[in-house]
């Protein structure tokens, strides 16, 4: 099965692991101005996620256990958007907790912010994004004050670099999801390629190869499919249920249940925890990893 990147809206289930390594106390990113690859000077905090020395904080490390490839047809069929463009800034790091859940099931994550200079694809159609556009794009992993979370399986996106990038919205349904206006990357590294000297793109992950005609090209005929293959199939799914009430098969308020609950996630986005919201969930994290520590018990996972 293809892996999909993180909790884009195809209803397809992820399984992750999660490993932790090393315990010290470290240092609080800092956002501040620093020049990019191109010379520029943009906001990024310092250090990024990637380039934290793992020795000085508790180490989350986490990947995927799915390890397919997704190609270029795959990768146009499951995006809401594609673009190209060149990474100018990115957020401090933060934490977001499942709306009825506890500090201590956040996840970190870090917004990188891409000023697009072309659109190649984009699902909304009527309302086009502009060229001149800034997006949000939301990757697993953040570095905080005690704790280092990093994702093995996420790109490394780089202050000032122009990129391809194939994106989808956040899981309507996932607890982690926030309401802010941000993009997933379909298949974590797979979604990141690079355009080469001759203009033709190419992933960081496979020997794949495309130009932008030969995407748009594709676009026209895959894009989003695989996004509206999934709401698609997530209907019927609802018709079965509705179908197998009235035959008996499931109680009769079974649907209805199903239905509210699905409404009741969706309308409970996930609350995002920064400043001293934060780092009272990290020392929650590090006081469980010490308690386990304490009984013997393996840490081969905090959340």
């Amino acid at each position: 099965m293809a892996r999909l990147g993180a909790q884009c809206k195809t209803w397809t289930i992820l399984v992750f692991s999660t490993l932790i390594l090393l315990a010290s106390i470290g240092c609080t990113a800092v956002t501040g101005q620093r020049a990019d690859d191109s010379g520029r000077v943009s906001a990024f905090p310092d250090p990024l996620p990637y380039e934290a020395d793992p020795s000085d904080y508790l180490l989350i490390r986490s990947g995927f256990t799915i390890n397919a490839y997704l190609d270029e047809e795959d990768l146009v069929a499951h995006s809401d958007l594609i673009v190209s463009g060149a990474v100018v800034g990115a957020s401090d790091s933060y934490m977001v907790k499942p709306a009825e859940g506890s500090e201590t099931g956040a996840e970190f994550y870090t917004d990188y912010y891409l000023e697009v200079n072309d659109v190649l694809f984009d699902s909304q159609g009527a309302s086009p994004l502009a060229e001149t556009s800034t997006v949000a794009l939301r990757v697993d992993g953040g570095v905080g004050t005690q704790v280092l979370a990093v994702s093995d399986d996420d790109p490394h996106l780089a202050p000032g670099a122009t990129y391809l990038l194939f994106l989808c919205r956040d899981d309507p349904s996932s607890p982690w999801r926030t309401d802010d206006d941000y993009y997933r990357i379909v298949g974590a590294k797979d979604g990141v390629w690079v355009e080469g000297p001759d203009g033709v793109y190419a992933s960081q992950t496979h020997d794949f190869t495309v130009t932008a005609e030969e995407l748009r090209a594709l676009a026209v005929e895959l894009g989003g499919t695989e996004v509206n293959a999934g709401l698609e199939a997530h209907q019927e799914f609802l018709e079965e249920i509705k179908a197998r009430v009235q035959s008996g098969e499931l109680p009769a308020d079974a649907y209805d249940r199903y239905v509210e609950e699905e409404r009741r996630m969706e309308e409970k986005p996930g609350v995002k925890l920064e400043g001293d919201e934060m780092l009272r969930a990290e020392e929650e994290i590090v006081a469980k990893k010490t308690a386990r520590e304490s009984s013997g018990h393996s840490v081969a996972g905090l959340a």
